[in-house]
C-alpha cells in the first residue's frame, strides 16, 4: 500500500513539472523521445532483417549454383558415358566386320571367325565389372562372360526385346547376374552387325560411372564459382577425399574447426544439406565462419559443396549500420533544433488542434477546427478540416468497397465450392502442378488413379509416380506450359503395388490476371483397358499373321517386301531430302557397279590362269589371244559402268551439295528437273505412274537449288503418298515457263484430289489424313514456306475431288530476262 500511494504522489508532481516546463522544451524532449524510441526498435529491425535478407540470399546462391552445378555434373556425365559407350560398341563392331571379311575371304571359318571375334569382346572390361555380350534378332545369347546365359532366349525380359527392335542406341535397364543376389542398374549403347545378325552391347553398372568419367571435364566449371571474394565450390566423395578444390587435395574426413565441430563428417554423412563451421585456407591468418550448402550426385558418389564467408555477407551489413547511426544522430539534432523553432510558434491553439485530431483518431470524422489565429496556425487548422472532409467521404467509399469486396469474395467461394464439387465427382482425374514441378492439387478419381491417399501425394514432385520415359515427355510438355501452349500426351502412372496405369494427360497452363503462368493442370483419362485391348488386337493379328505366313511362302516373301518398302518410305521421310539422295545414289549406281565388280571377277580369275600357264611355260598363243581378247571385252564393260556410275555420282552430288549448302545460284531449269527426277527413280520405278516434263531447255533462273528440289520432291512425294492412293496408274504433268519476270511451274496429278472441306488446311503444319499411317503433315506445309519465304513467291491449289490436283507456283526469276 505505501508503495501505491508513493506512485500516486509521483502523478502530481509529474504534471505540475510538464505544466509549468516551456512548451519548446517539453516539445524538443518529446519529438527528442518519440525519435528515440521508433528509430532505435527501426534501426534494430532493419539491421535484422538485413541480416535474414543477407543469409537468405547467400543460401540462395549457395543452393543455385549447387543445384546447377550437380545438374551440370549429371548430364556432362551422362553424355560422357553414353559417347565412351557408343565409341567402344563401333569401334568392336569394326573388329567383328574385320573377321568377317576374313571369313569371306576364306582365310578362315565362319565359325572360328566367330570364335576368334567373340574371344576379344569378352577380354575387355568396361570399368570394374561391366562387360560386351552380344545379342541376335531371336533374342538369343551369342556372347556373354556367363556361359550358362548363352544361346538362351531372353525376350522376357523389357530390355532385350527394346534391343532386338532398336539394334542401335542407347538403354538404361536393371540386370542381375547368375552370380548376384540382387538387380542393380545398368547401361548399354549397342551396335548391329547385320552378315552376324550380331547385336554388339556394351554394357556398364551405373554405380561404376565414376571410372569411366574424366574429372578434369568438370573441374573448370566448377573452380570458376564464386561466391563474394573468396567463396568457391569444391567435390569430394563420401569417404572425404577431395577430387576438385581450388586450393587442397587428400582426404578431409576428419577436419575439426576451431569450435570442435567435426563439419566433413557431418556433411558425408547426411550428404543433402546445409552446415556452418570455421575454416583457414592457406595463406589466411584466422580461422573464418563459413556457411555450405552441399548436394550429394550417387551415380558418382560426388559431394557438391558450395560455400560462403560469412563476414564477406555481412560487410555491406556493417556498412549500412555506421551509415544508419550517422543518419539518426544528424535527424535527431536536425529534429530538436526545428522543435525549438516551432515551438516559439506555436501556443494555445494548438491544444485545439491536437483536440480535434485526437476526436478524428477516434474516428468522429465529421470534428473540424474553428480558431480565429492566423498564419501557420488557420492554414494548418483549414488543412486538417479539408482532410477530416475528404477521409469522411473516403470512409464511406471505403465502407462500400468493402461491402462489395465481401460480396465479391461470397461469390468467389461460392464458384470455387462447384468447382471442387465438380473435380470431386469427375470421373477423369484432375492434377495441378507447380512451376517447381510439385503436385499442388488433385480430385479423388486422380488419388484412385495412383493408388495412393491424397495425404502421400500432394507436394511431391510429379516424376516420382511415373516411369522414366514417361518423366522425359512430362518434362518436355511442362515446358509447351512456360509458352502458353496446351497438349496431349501419354503416360505410365506407377502404383505402390509395382502395377502400371497408361493415362492420357490434356494438359494446359493456369495463368493469373495479367496472363503470366503461374501453374500447370491436366485432366487425366485412364486408358490402360484400351491399350490392353489393342495390345490384344495386336498380338492376335500377329497370330493370324503367322498362320498365313506359314501357308503360304510365296505370300511371305511378298509381305516382307511390301513391310520393307514401307519402312523404307517412312525412314526416307524421316530422313527428308538429303535421305531420299542417298537411297537415290544407292540404288541407281548399285547395278552398274554390280557389273563392274563381276567383269572385274572373271577378268581376275582370267589373269590368274594365264599367270599359271605362264609360270609353268605351257602358255599357248591362242590361249593368249583369247586372254587378250577377255581382257579388252573386260576393260571396256568395266569402263562403260564405271563411267555410267561416276555420272550419277555426279548428278547426285551436285543437287546433294544445293541441298546441304542452301546457297543461291543461276541453274537451268530443263536440266535440272530431269535430274531431281532421277533421283525419285526409286520411288517412281516400281510403280505404274508416269511422270511428264515440259520446260523450255534453255529456261534458267537465280535462286536456291536446294529449296527448288525439295519443293518439287514433297510435291512427288504427295502424289505418290496421297493424290494415287487408289490409283494403279497416275499420271504426273510439271510445265514450267516464264512470264515477264517471273517463273510460272505448273504441278498436277490425276489422282484422287483432295475434299472441299480439306483443301484450305493442306498448307497448315501436321495437318495430314494419313495419321497414324506415316503422314507427318508437314510436306505441303515445308513446300508453302520455302515459296513463299526463301523464294518470296506464292502458291495456289486447284483440285475437284476424282479428278487430281493442280498447284501453280509464280517464283520470282532473280535476274534480268535473258534467256528463252
Amino acid at each position: 500500500m505505501r508503495k501505491i500511494h508513493c506512485i500516486l504522489r509521483l502523478f502530481p508532481s509529474l504534471s505540475r513539472f510538464f505544466k509549468r516546463t516551456p512548451i519548446r522544451v517539453w516539445l524538443i524532449l518529446s519529438y527528442s523521445a518519440l525519435f528515440i524510441g521508433v528509430m532505435i526498435p527501426l534501426a534494430i529491425g532493419l539491421n535484422i532483417r538485413l541480416h535474414s535478407l543477407l543469409e537468405e540470399n547467400i543460401e540462395a546462391q549457395l543452393e543455385n549454383a549447387t543445384v546447377n552445378t550437380v545438374n551440370m555434373v549429371r548430364l556432362a556425365a551422362e553424355t560422357s558415358i553414353k559417347q565412351h559407350l557408343r565409341a567402344i560398341a563401333e569401334k568392336n563392331v569394326e573388329i567383328v566386320r574385320l573377321f568377317h571379311e576374313d571369313s569371306l575371304n576364306g582365310r578362315i571359318t565362319v565359325e572360328e571367325a566367330k570364335r576368334q571375334a567373340a574371344r576379344i569382346l569378352l577380354s575387355q572390361k568396361i570399368g570394374n565389372t561391366g562387360y560386351i555380350y552380344v545379342l541376335d534378332s531371336t533374342g538369343q545369347l551369342q556372347v556373354h562372360p556367363e556361359k550358362v546365359l548363352l544361346h538362351k532366349d531372353l525376350r522376357d525380359f523389357q530390355f532385350i526385346r527394346e534391343q532386338i527392335v532398336q539394334k542401335n542406341g542407347y538403354i538404361e535397364y536393371e540386370w542381375k547376374n547368375p552370380q548376384d543376389t540382387v538387380t542393380r542398374p545398368k547401361a548399354l549403347y549397342m551396335s548391329y552387325f547385320e552378315p552376324w545378325d550380331w547385336i554388339v552391347s556394351v554394357s556398364s553398372y551405373r554405380e561404376e560411372f565414376a571410372t569411366l568419367i574424366h574429372v578434369d571435364e568438370f573441374r573448370q566449371q566448377i573452380l570458376a564459382n564464386r561466391f563474394g571474394k573468396s567463396g568457391y565450390t569444391y567435390v569430394m566423395d563420401s569417404r572425404g577425399n577431395l577430387i576438385i578444390h581450388p586450393e587442397l587435395t587428400g582426404n578431409i574426413y576428419d577436419a575439426v574447426d576451431s569450435s570442435g565441430r567435426r563439419f566433413t563428417e557431418k556433411i558425408c554423412n547426411e550428404k543433402n544439406g546445409s552446415t556452418r563451421y570455421s575454416w583457414k585456407n592457406p595463406g589466411d591468418q584466422e580461422e573464418r565462419e563459413k556457411i555450405a550448402i552441399f548436394r550429394y550426385l550417387p551415380e558418382l558418389d560426388w559431394i557438391i559443396v558450395s560455400t560462403g564467408y560469412l563476414e564477406e555477407v555481412y560487410a555491406p551489413l556493417t556498412t549500412m549500420r555506421d551509415v544508419l547511426y550517422v543518419a539518426m544522430l544528424v535527424t535527431l539534432i536536425l529534429l530538436m533544433t526545428i522543435s525549438f523553432l516551432i515551438s516559439r510558434i506555436i501556443s494555445r491553439p494548438l491544444q485545439t488542434i491536437i483536440t480535434a485530431f485526437a476526436q478524428g483518431a477516434a474516428g468522429q470524422f465529421k470534428t473540424r477546427i474553428r480558431t480565429r489565429a492566423t498564419g501557420e496556425i488557420r492554414q494548418m487548422a483549414n488543412y486538417f478540416n479539408k482532410f477530416m472532409r475528404e477521409l469522411d467521404q473516403y470512409g464511406r467509399s471505403l465502407r462500400n468497397e468493402i461491402r462489395q469486396r465481401k460480396n465479391a469474395q461470397r461469390d468467389s467461394e461460392k464458384s470455387e465450392r462447384r468447382l471442387r464439387m465438380i473435380l470431386s465427382s469427375a470421373n477423369e482425374g484432375f492434377m495441378e502442378v507447380g512451376s517447381d514441378r510439385l503436385i499442388l492439387d488433385i480430385n479423388p478419381e486422380m488419388a484412385h488413379i495412383l493408388g495412393r491417399p491424397t495425404a502421400e501425394i500432394l507436394g511431391r514432385k510429379i516424376f516420382e509416380f511415373v516411369d522414366p520415359p514417361s518423366a522425359e515427355r512430362i518434362r518436355e510438355h511442362l515446358e509447351l506450359r512456360k509458352i502458353g501452349l496446351r497438349s496431349s500426351y501419354e503416360a505410365t502412372l506407377l502404383r505402390p503395388d509395382g502395377s502400371r496405369v497408361i493415362c492420357l494427360f490434356n494438359g494446359a497452363p493456369i495463368l493469373d490476371e495479367k496472363g503470366r503462368k503461374v501453374s500447370s493442370f491436366a485432366m487425366i483419362t485412364d486408358i490402360t483397358v484400351r491399350k490392353l485391348d489393342e495390345e490384344e488386337v495386336r498380338r492376335v493379328n500377329e497370330e493370324l499373321e503367322r498362320r498365313v505366313e506359314e501357308r503360304t511362302f510365296a505370300l511371305q516373301r511378298t509381305l516382307q517386301m511390301v513391310q520393307d518398302a514401307q519402312e523404307h518410305l517412312v525412314q526416307s521421310e524421316k530422313m527428308a531430302a538429303l535421305g531420299q539422295l542417298v537411297a537415290g545414289v544407292a540404288h541407281e549406281i548399285n547395278t552398274p557397279v554390280g557389273v563392274g565388280v563381276t567383269a572385274a571377277t572373271h577378268l581376275q580369275e582370267s589373269t590368274l590362269q594365264v599367270k599359271a600357264l605362264f609360270d609353268t611355260g605351257t602358255l599357248t598363243r591362242a590361249e593368249m589371244v583369247k586372254y587378250l581378247n577377255l581382257a579388252e571385252e573386260g576393260s571396256l564393260i568395266l569402263v562403260s559402268n564405271l563411267k555410267r556410275a561416276a555420272d550419277l555420282i555426279g548428278s547426285f552430288k551436285q543437287i546433294a551439295t544445293d541441298r546441304a549448302s542452301g546457297d543461291e545460284r543461276r541453274f537451268v531449269l530443263a536440266e535440272y528437273v530431269q535430274e531431281l527426277l532421277l533421283s525419285l527413280r526409286p520411288h517412281l520405278k516400281h510403280t505404274a505412274h508416269k511422270v511428264d516434263v515440259e520446260c523450255p531447255p534453255d529456261l534458267a533462273m537465280q535462286g536456291s537449288p536446294g529449296a527448288f528440289s525439295q519443293i518439287l520432291t514433297n510435291l512427288v512425294m504427295n502424289s505418290l503418298t496421297h493424290g494415287f492412293e487408289g490409283v494403279p496408274a497416275g499420271r504426273i504433268t510439271i510445265y514450267v515457263t516464264r512470264h515477264e519476270d517471273a517463273i510460272i511451274l505448273q504441278y498436277g496429278d490425276n489422282g484422287v484430289g483432295i475434299p472441299a472441306e480439306n483443301l484450305g488446311r493442306i498448307f497448315d503444319p501436321f495437318f495430314t489424313t494419313k495419321r497414324g499411317q506415316g503422314g507427318s503433315g508437314l510436306g505441303l506445309h515445308i513446300v508453302y514456306n520455302l515459296v513463299t519465304r526463301t523464294f518470296g513467291g506464292r502458291i495456289q491449289v486447284e483440285s475437284v475431288p476424282g479428278n487430281g490436283v493442280l498447284f501453280t507456283l509464280t517464283l520470282p526469276a532473280g535476274d534480268d530476262r535473258d534467256d528463252g
